[in-house]
């Protein structure tokens, strides 16, 4: 009779590499160049995030690997390669800092998106080509039509600026992507018997106290120093986005906790965060004076006080 333990690793691992192949394949759902595929192309990180989530750490890696091994042979090794340096090395770390027993875990989690964020800023930055000789590609795949428009240059101009200036927040923005997708992939892990993170974790996020200084460094880099390094210091201190971000978030949650709101409240405030954009800054900017104010310190101690009486 076999060993139950091994078996069960064994099946984990199968399920695992079976998430990581359908991942490829969403990615492969690109080329076809439909609506649908880019929904399942945004989708790419939940089988990966539930692998790991749900079935443990060696299934994650095979899910990883996997995911590797079929994106070379369905897409290329180039596309292969770019997945795992946008999204497969990313997912991984999370799932490590995720499955880690250690406290401040969830903290940790915040520090691999963060560092996420600033090594895509750096590829985006480092790999950028020159303006010259942007504009010539885009233009050779454009219809001639297209390229006769007046405001077909300017347009590209302004894209390559963003790209060369504000890299920082594409970045930020695939940070973003990998937050909501992790998100989906925990919940939808909770309802097995042994989730790796709880419920409340996104409430347990802490800034380390460093963060700020550093967000200070940088804002008084982007006006004193040259221009070319300002740029730099900006596109990192928009990177550092995401930890206040979530600092912010983990202030609402725990508001959600104290006034015991429920899902309905929880999905409004979701549905205002994406219809309006700008409420992430608002956010961004709780998470901020969260740093001084200790905001969830003072809900907690009043909900303990509301319990008490």
């Amino acid at each position: 009779m076999g060993d139950p333990v091994k078996s069960g690793q064994g099946r984990d691992i199968v399920i695992g590499a079976a998430l990581g192949a359908a991942a490829a394949m969403m990615a492969y759902a690109l080329s076809l160049g439909s609506l649908g595929g880019m929904i399942l192309y945004l989708l790419i990180p939940v089988p990966l995030f539930l692998a790991g989530f749900e079935r443990g750490l060696k299934a994650g890696f095979a899910a990883v690997g996997v995911a590797f091994i079929a994106s070379t042979l369905l897409l290329s090794w180039m596309m292969a390669i770019s997945l795992s340096l946008t999204l497969f090395a990313p997912i991984l770390a999370l799932t490590i800092a995720a499955l880690s027993r250690e406290e401040g875990r969830e903290s940790r989690m915040m520090l691999v998106l963060v560092g996420t964020a600033a090594v895509h800023f750096f590829l985006i930055w480092s790999s950028a080509p020159d303006e010259a000789e942007w504009q010539k590609n885009i233009a050779s795949m454009m219809d001639a039509q297209v390229t006769a428009d007046p405001n077909f240059a300017d347009s590209v101009k302004f894209i390559y600026g963003l790209i060369t200036r504000l890299g920082g927040l594409l970045a930020l923005m695939v940070s973003g992507w990998l937050l909501v997708a992790g998100a989906l992939a925990a919940g939808l892990a909770a309802r097995s018997k042994m989730p790796a993170l709880s419920r409340l974790w996104i409430a347990r996020v802490d800034l380390p106290r460093w963060f700020p200084i550093v967000s200070a460094i940088l804002l008084a880099a982007s006006y004193v120093v040259p221009e070319d390094i300002a740029i730099i210091a900006t596109n990192l201190l928009v990177v550092q986005g995401v930890g206040y971000v979530l600092a912010g978030l983990a202030v609402v949650h725990t508001a959600f906790w104290r006034g015991n709101i429920g899902w309905m409240g929880r999905i409004a405030f979701y549905g205002l965060v994406f219809i309006f954009g700008f409420v992430w800054l608002l956010v961004a900017v709780l998470g901020l004076v969260e740093q001084w104010a200790g905001l969830r310190k003072r809900m907690i101690a009043s909900r303990a006080k509301a319990d008490e009486e």
